[in-house]
């Protein structure tokens, strides 16, 4: 793990850690982590080396690898899980091809599964899913990460150019790009609605 900062970094021997300030970078591998601060956390291995295992990051984040780019406000990345846990509106996940905002996400880069909370919201092409929670499933497509599904919990709305679909619970198959939503479902197109327990749209067609 490498770590960079204009300002300089701090190390705190007593306390374990590494305080780096001002455009702060932490690079390992092809995943990068820059902000205002960096804290990253370390223990003692067997044979007394250091072993960075948690690095927090705060002000401006910016989290990129070969498949996303990420930002938030607050950043916590644990090393060996390969997990973020990110807070501040917006969080927001940009693949290339659809983007995923919310106030709080717990990704984690290895499952490629993402939990979102708080105004999440899935952009893809012309069409938004928007939700109280979402978890959303990734796949590696031709060397970019995509969307793979998202379910949807709790006052999902699905709108596309023509339509806007409402209902309890939703779940949104990239691949097929079918949504199906049960729970109070009411679906609008212009003038015209239809309500029911369940509905299924093609968001081709």
């Amino acid at each position: 793990l490498a770590i960079e900062a204009d300002q300089g970094v701090e190390w705190r021997q007593n306390e374990q850690l590494y305080i780096a300030k001002g455009n702060a970078t932490a690079k390992r591998g092809d995943t990068t982590v820059r902000a205002d601060t960096l804290t990253a956390h370390y223990r003692r291995t067997a044979d007394n080396r250091q072993e960075i295992y948690k690095i927090v990051a705060q002000g401006a984040v910016k989290i990129t690898t070969p498949k996303e780019t990420i930002t938030s406000d607050v950043a916590e990345y644990m090393i060996e899980t390969g997990v973020f846990t990110l807070k501040g509106r917006p969080v927001k996940l940009d693949n290339g091809k659809g983007v995923l905002t919310a106030g709080v996400g717990v990704y984690d880069t290895k499952a490629r599964v993402a939990n979102v909370t708080g105004g999440a919201t899935v952009t893809e092409d012309k069409k938004k899913v928007t939700a109280n929670r979402f978890v959303a499933y990734f796949k590696d497509d031709a060397g970019k990460q995509a969307l793979k599904r998202v379910d949807a919990i709790g006052n999902v709305v699905i709108t596309t150019p023509t339509e806007i679909a409402r209902g309890e619970r939703g779940e949104h198959d990239a691949e097929t790009q079918v949504a199906t939503l049960t729970g109070n479902v009411r679906l609008t197109r212009g003038d015209n609605q239809l309500n029911g327990d369940r509905a299924e749209v093609n968001m081709k067609s």
